[in-house]
C-alpha cells in the first residue's frame, strides 16, 4: 500500500487493513507497522531518498506509473549437464521488468528459446502483477505469436 501511494500514512494503512478484514480492529499498532515498513525500505527518509532519486536525469525517460510499460528480453544463460547422459545444455533467461520501478516481475531459466517460454513469461507476469498498458519484448527471433497488451 505504501508503494502504491507513498504519501499514505501509517494510520491510513492500518485503517484500510482493518476495513479489508486482514487484521482485527485494534490489534495492529502504529509503532509495530512503522518498524516493519522501515525494515522493508518504506521509512520516511527512505521514501524521500527514493523520491529525490526519481528527479535525477537517469529517471526522466521512464514511464510515470507502474505497469504502464513492461520490458522483457531473453539472454543466454550457463550450460548445465541436464541433457541425455549428462550432456551440457544451454539455458536461456527470460525476464520481464516494469519500466517505472525497474522491478523484475518475472525471471526464469529455460532450456529452449521457443514461443512457449514467452507465453509462460507473459502468463506469470499477469498472475503476479496484473494487467499492463503496453509492452516491449525483444523476442524477435522466437516470437511469432500476436501479443495483445491491453
Amino acid at each position: 500500500m505504501k508503494r502504491e501511494v507513498p504519501k499514505r500514512s501509517i494510520n491510513q494503512i492500518i485503517y484500510i487493513l482493518e476495513l479489508e478484514g486482514r487484521v482485527a480492529p485494534g490489534i495492529l499498532k502504529r509503532s509495530t507497522l512503522e518498524r516493519y515498513l522501515y525494515k522493508a525500505g518504506f521509512g520516511v527518509r527512505q521514501m524521500q531518498m527514493y523520491h529525490d532519486s526519481r528527479q535525477s536525469s537517469s529517471k526522466r525517460f521512464c514511464k510515470p506509473h507502474r505497469m504502464m510499460l513492461l520490458q522483457g528480453d531473453i539472454k543466454y544463460g550457463m550450460k548445465l549437464p541436464s541433457g541425455k547422459n549428462g550432456a551440457m545444455v544451454r539455458t536461456y533467461l527470460s525476464s520481464a521488468i516494469d519500466d517505472h520501478s525497474r522491478y523484475v516481475i518475472q525471471s526464469q531459466f529455460y532450456d529452449n528459446q521457443q514461443e512457449s517460454i514467452v507465453e509462460d513469461t507473459f502468463r506469470k507476469v499477469i498472475l503476479k502483477a496484473g494487467k499492463f498498458d503496453a509492452c516491449y519484448f525483444d523476442y524477435t527471433d522466437v516470437l511469432t505469436i500476436p501479443i495483445v497488451c491491453a
